[in-house]
């Protein structure tokens, strides 16, 4: 590798060094003055003038901070703010042309407003995390937002949980909610929700206590049983089609009595588990006809009832028939038909159902939470944590000055020049490992995302190229 040092003054006041590196000119970036000016560097001097987010051996976090079109391509505008912005926040620009695993507070310019406020959100960070004496940041510190925000009751991102409410009343409301609308994730990790699962829950209740109210004012014609019209439907249900089956075997021996030995058969089906305990065949007697056929078709409760069928009949005997027809033991088509009819009303309300996601809490609780004050404690507790948004943005900016005080560099030495790549001692960020290759060691790898396109423009390159799919011995996973 060919390189030579060169001193070359450009447009403006600011000198660059160049070294000649394969024939080519590349400007190098040594000082803090160098990233100061870095805007002023003419393009064409620049190697790359876009990159992927993904795919690259660098923190992808930090790359998509950078791609602020979220395009997911990075381009020499978006650097350049990068390097603006970080430069304006570190009191010593050279400082960004080393290395660094963390960032030391004492480096923040505070001499801006935006630098003490950074300052002051770092400081906040490390009192969250427990290091209120501590004098540097790391990204591991700074991205771990549920230990930051463990322990706080708001954090800026409008949810709130169960831990915002010191009133014992309001922590159950949020429960109740959650358990009816479902939970956004709050900051600290915890289940909470948002404006959106309020406004939702208290329509929801509003909806239901209308809905019911239509019932209670129409009560004999929507309620016929009171309040056990739900169970008494529920076991109708149960036996309805089983009765309605026995009625029409009644009507078809009555159409060919030469029939009624088939519609009965009993026979056939006990052959089939007269050899096993009976106890275990349940589910086969339940198959059976309800009753045997009677030419009177008249189904009768107190004898003959198939053994699997007898508690669902007295319940619905006791439930359903005796309300309408006390003390009867039998049921013909027409009374079975009379009592179906008079649940035509309810049906037709149950169809109409409103705020059935809070059905569950019970008609007494949700018109408590409708005539009470709770809906607006509860925005007031959004209110409060709305208010520390702007506190909680400047702790995620921490988080991105940090990640530039790590990474930004790396990538430049990457992307404005070649550094890395042309270093024996360095791999470039888009060099993906090492592969080994019919006995001899190829470093010059990279993921490649589509085949096609690539291939088509490499074989102008000149050089012999491998592509490789490389998965793991577990799992099948590619990688």
């Amino acid at each position: 590798m060919d390189t030579k040092s060169i001193r070359k003054p450009l447009e403006n006041s600011h000198i660059w060094n160049f070294s000649r590196v394969g024939g080519v000119n590349r400007v190098n970036l040594e000082s803090g003055k160098d990233l100061i000016h870095l805007d002023s560097l003419d393009q064409k001097l620049w190697t790359a003038l876009s990159c992927p987010v993904y795919g690259l051996e660098i923190d992808s976090k930090t790359l998509e901070l950078i791609d602020t079109d979220k395009d997911e391509r990075i381009r020499v505008p978006e650097v350049v703010a990068a390097v603006k912005w970080l430069t304006s926040l570190i009191k010593d620009p050279d400082e960004l042309v080393k290395d660094h695993k963390s960032l030391e507070l004492s480096s923040i310019n505070d001499s801006t407003e935006e630098g003490k406020t950074l300052l002051e959100s770092a400081r906040q960070i490390l009192k969250n995390l427990g290091r209120p004496d501590a004098g540097s940041l790391s990204v591991e510190e700074t991205s771990d937002t549920v230990k930051i925000f463990a322990d706080t009751k708001f954090n800026g991102d409008g949810i709130i949980t169960e831990n915002s409410a010191d009133d014992e009343n309001l922590k159950n409301l949020i429960a109740a909610i959650i358990s009816c609308m479902g939970s956004a994730t709050d900051r600290s990790g915890k289940e909470g929700i948002s404006i959106n699962h309020i406004n939702d829950f208290y329509q929801n209740c509003e909806d239901y206590s209308n809905w019911y109210t239509r019932a209670e004012t129409d009560k004999k014609n929507i309620l016929p049983f009171g309040d056990d019209t739900t169970k008494a439907y529920a076991a109708l249900l149960v036996v309805k089609g089983k009765i309605e089956d026995y009625f029409l075997r009644c009507k078809l021996s009555e159409y060919d009595p030469g029939s009624t030995e088939v519609l009965n058969p009993l026979k056939s089906g006990y052959e089939g588990i007269t050899a096993k305990d009976l106890s275990s065949c349940i589910v086969e007697i339940a198959s059976f006809p309800l009753s045997a056929i009677d030419p009177d078709k008249t189904l009768a409760f107190s004898k003959g009832i198939n053994p699997a069928w007898e508690k669902p009949i007295e319940i619905f005997k006791s439930l359903v028939v005796h309300h309408f027809y006390p003390g009867k033991e039998s049921l013909t088509k027409e009374e079975l038909d009379t009592i179906c009819s008079k649940f035509d009303e309810y049906t037709a309300w149950q169809s109409e159902k409103k705020g059935a996601s809070v059905e569950k809490l019970g008609l007494t609780m949700i018109r408590e939470i409708n005539s009470g004050n709770s809906k607006e404690k509860l925005y007031s507790l959004i209110s409060q944590d709305k208010a520390l948004e702007s506190n909680a943005n400047n702790i995620f900016l921490v988080d991105k000055l940090v990640r530039y005080y790590r990474d930004l560099f790396k990538l430049l030495r990457n992307y404005v020049t070649f550094y890395d790549f042309y270093s024996p001692d360095e791999e470039s960020i888009f060099q993906a490992g090492k592969l080994y290759f019919d006995q001899r060691c190829c470093e010059l790898c990279m993921i490649v995302r589509d085949m096609g396109k690539h291939n088509t423009l490499a074989r102008t390159s000149g050089l012999f190229l491998a592509y490789c799919e490389c998965t793991l011995k577990k799992g099948n996973e590619k990688c």
